[in-house]
């Protein structure tokens, strides 16, 4: 009975333990969210060797217009009439020259017809056996030219036909971090970009579909074992990208013809800030500056932007963006926008954008076109309340 007693006194100790330390860990996440974002990071070695910038202060102000990042925008309603075609809050969009993918929390991976919007099938489906995955994807990429899809999910990329059909998971190699952006190159090989933790001996790996690494860029930052924060990879589709993760405050270039990475410029410590989005374009780097709020009712986190902000290239002088209007449309106020490989892509809950448009109409209607006037007039009337997202969508210059 005393054995008993003993081993049922050490498994409640163990049990109350690990609530305890499962409680620390969740206040001190939390006050991570909101305090110092870049607290012991290892800055070395390129922190104290590039040029600083600090998105907070600026050297003026600057207005934004829709027509200075696409030179066309689209907008498509996404249908909803079969219920699993239903797309929830906080969805990621994906997209290829005819096809939107939709990445959504605990539900499948959506296909629909990008230039009508038409709802095609869901890739893959939530469980744990071939081809499934247990929770919303990380990352996707859309090879429309070799038909195939693409799923990040864990250690894997999971790959898919067109038409649905599961084909294969390839292992990422060397890498004990789970969350990553990847592209896949000409030759099928796959080039990922990954958050890296303390023991990951890599930020870049570039791999054949065997998993025998081709190229391995060492981890320069340090990185933490934390998941509540991403890896971004903003792609102008020319062989660079702009590489940076939330647990680092320096901002790379990565040149894929030539295998190597370049330190640009580091947020400056005096900055508790948090950078959510990073575009290249030849003469400057759009930015945003965000801020975490916990998703109501689940137990995620997501970066709201607060205010954009340009870096110019030469002399990386930074202004505020005062406004940005959607000039495709009658100068309606944009909302945060997202850059995924070499698409501008906005979103907007139907609810949402009716309202943001009545009110428009209601203050502006004096001063708006004619012509951008019944472009407004007909999309507002075209939303009804219950609608899938309406996403506006361009190619970035």
């Amino acid at each position: 009975m005393k054995i008993f007693l003993v081993i049922a006194g050490l498994v409640i100790a163990f049990i109350a333990y690990v609530i305890i330390d499962d409680t620390v860990k969740g206040i001190k996440n939390k006050e991570k969210q909101t305090g110092r974002i870049y607290e012991k990071i290892n800055y070395m070695p390129d922190y104290d060797t590039i040029p600083h910038i600090n998105p907070e202060k600026s050297s003026g102000n600057a207005d934004l217009l829709a027509s200075d990042l696409v030179e066309e925008l689209h907008v498509v309603k996404l249908d909803n009439t079969a219920k699993e075609a239903l797309i929830g809050k906080w969805p990621k969009f994906y997209m290829s020259e005819s096809y939107i993918g939709v990445t959504q929390a605990s539900a499948p991976y959506l296909l629909f017809d990008k230039h009508t919007g038409n709802y095609i099938r869901a890739i893959g489906r939530i469980g744990r056996g071939p081809g499934e995955y247990a929770l919303r994807p990380y990352y996707s990429y859309i090879d429309e030219k070799n038909d195939r899809i693409y799923l990040q999910f864990w250690g894997s990329i999971l790959e898919y036909n067109i038409q649905g059909e599961f084909l294969k998971a390839t292992d990422v190699p060397l890498i004990k971090s789970k969350r990553f952006q990847f592209t896949v190159n000409n030759d099928s090989t796959f080039t990922v970009f990954l958050m890296p933790f303390p023991l990951d001996s890599s930020m870049i790996l570039k791999f054949d579909r065997q998993g025998n690494v081709i190229y391995a860029e060492p981890n320069r930052i340090g990185g933490r074992e934390d998941y509540s924060y991403d890896v971004m990879l903003s792609d102008r589709g020319n062989g660079k990208a702009l590489y940076y993760c939330h647990t680092s405050p320096i901002i790379y270039e990565y040149d894929e013809k030539v295998l190597h990475l370049t330190p640009l410029f580091a947020i400056d410590k005096e900055a508790e800030i948090m950078t959510g989005f990073l575009y290249g374009f030849p003469e400057y780097i759009l930015g945003s500056i965000v801020v975490i709020e916990k998703i109501k009712g689940t137990r995620d986190w997501v970066g709201v932007p607060k205010t954009y902000y340009i870096v110019d290239r030469t002399d990386l002088s930074v202004k505020h963006v005062k406004s940005f209007v959607n000039d495709f449309y009658g100068g309606l106020p944009m909302k945060p926008f997202e850059a995924v490989e070499d698409m501008f892509i906005q979103w907007w809950q139907a609810d949402e954008l009716k309202e943001a448009i009545q009110q428009y109409i209601g203050e502006q209607k004096a001063s708006i076109d004619p012509e951008a006037l019944e472009t407004l007039v007909n999309l507002e009337q075209s939303i009804k309340e219950d609608d899938n997202p309406i996403v506006f969508y361009g190619k970035l210059k």
